[in-house]
């Protein structure tokens, strides 16, 4: 497991330099490719996402986002809004800090409704809050429109993994499947691919 968790990293961080170059992109999305990694393999054995990861994660994102918007033009798009809230969404995700700020607030929001609702109808746990945060940290660094795109992402992959599993286990509905390495997959697909784009 060691050798491949060490080639993973070493390839990633060649993609990332080679997409990016040496800029802040590669920087921080090496740390957050890096922290994606070890999440995913602990997740995978533990089934625990550790705050100690997701918690920081979350600020090292908002500094990224922070250090590479345009802060002259940000104003002017705030004050564009003022006039005009019918584009807010399009001059959000143009503005790296203020995506980055609706990305945790979109990220943490619908995992925490989706795993409150469904403790609500079904009364027991069926998603931790590990996710929650972990989607938060995704939406720090990727915005709302990585968000959307790792949520559409991950449950297909999990979907597609989870019902595999279920016909290997015989129909057992019941088997724990860490929803973590999913989320990790999509957004490190959608660093490299930029994902969909959706015209806000």
């Amino acid at each position: 497991m060691y050798p491949f968790v060490e080639f993973l990293a070493g390839a990633l961080f060649l993609g990332t330099l080679f997409s990016f170059g040496l800029t802040l992109h590669t920087l921080f999305y090496t740390a957050f490719i890096f922290s994606l990694i070890v999440i995913t393999f602990i997740d995978l054995e533990h089934l625990i996402i550790p705050n100690v990861i997701s918690y920081p994660g979350i600020l090292v994102g908002l500094i990224f986002n922070a250090l590479i918007t345009d802060w002259p033009l940000a104003g002017k798009a705030i004050d564009y809004l003022r006039a005009d809230y019918s584009s807010i969404l399009a001059v959000i995700v143009q503005v790296p800090i203020l995506d980055s700020l609706f990305g945790v607030i979109l990220g943490g929001g619908i995992l925490l409704l989706i795993a409150y609702s469904y403790e609500k109808l079904r009364g027991r746990e069926g998603m931790g809050m590990g996710d929650v945060k972990l989607l938060a940290m995704i939406g720090a660094f990727l915005g709302i429109q990585g968000v959307v795109f790792v949520i559409l992402v991950s449950s297909i992959l999990g979907t597609v993994v989870g019902l595999s599993m279920i016909l290997l286990q015989k129909g057992d509905f019941k088997y724990a499947l860490p929803f973590g390495p999913f989320l990790s997959i999509a957004a490190v697909v959608y660093i490299f691919t930029g994902g969909f784009r959706v015209n806000l």
